[in-house]
């Protein structure tokens, strides 16, 4: 196992929990891990996500309802739940995506909501009801939104980094892009390997200045 690895190439303190981000009792059970053995968090990276592949045959309403709990709420509702073991100026990473940038979205109007900076996390969530349900309809495309449920995830992903660095300033957050990488979501063609991925989100997890609210890809500060 990774954790194995790690201990063998001499690293310290290497634990396991286990954590499935889209149940609730994974999550609460998780939490408990984090306060029966730390008690605090430092680093906090959300990079768990999910995208189907391209030939999948569930229909779109189906895709969109499960790539959203997932990469979305499941980022969301476990964050809520450990930012109590957060220490001041910890740092959370969120692992979002360059698909998740607003250039995906073809409506005007959609681009302004996802980027008001007085958004809410209800709105946003509100936002994301209304794509599956407009899924389900099948008036997605021509309402403007991105072409795959993928892509309208991460750009949650992305707007809920900007709502929780301007409403958390305890903390730093940020969003990131860890590039096309060789993992079981992303197929075996990928450029980079999920080591190579990891290079941006631990740069902004040991960094010494303070920066929060902004996206990063390649150790670089990239637009939304």
């Amino acid at each position: 196992s990774a954790q194995k690895e790690l201990v063998d190439q001499g690293s310290k303190n290497v634990d396991l929990g286990i954590l499935d981000i889209a149940d609730a009792e994974s999550i609460e059970k998780f939490a408990v891990f984090i306060q029966e053995n730390y008690q605090k968090i430092d680093i906090l990276v959300n990079n768990a996500g999910f995208a189907f592949k391209g030939n999948a045959t569930e229909s779109v309403y189906e895709q969109a309802r499960k790539t959203i709990d997932i990469n979305y709420y499941g980022t969301l509702h476990l964050t809520n739940r450990l930012k109590e073991y957060m220490v001041p100026q910890g740092r959370i990473i969120n692992v979002s995506s360059t698909m998740g940038k607003t250039e995906y979205i073809q409506s005007d109007e959609l681009v302004h909501k996802f980027t008001n900076p007085s958004l809410t996390v209800a709105e946003l969530s509100e936002l994301m009801e209304q794509y599956i349900e407009e899924t389900k309809k099948g008036t997605h495309i021509e309402s403007g939104w991105p072409k795959t449920t993928y892509s309208t995830s991460k750009n949650g992903v992305s707007a809920l980094t900007r709502i929780w660095a301007r409403e958390w300033t305890d903390f730093q957050i940020n969003a990131c892009c860890p590039g096309w990488c060789r993992t079981n979501m992303a197929g075996d063609k990928a450029p980079k390997s999920a080591a190579e991925g990891a290079e941006t989100p631990v740069w902004l997890a040991t960094r010494d200045d303070i920066v929060t609210g902004k996206f990063w890809k390649e150790e670089k500060e990239d637009q939304w």
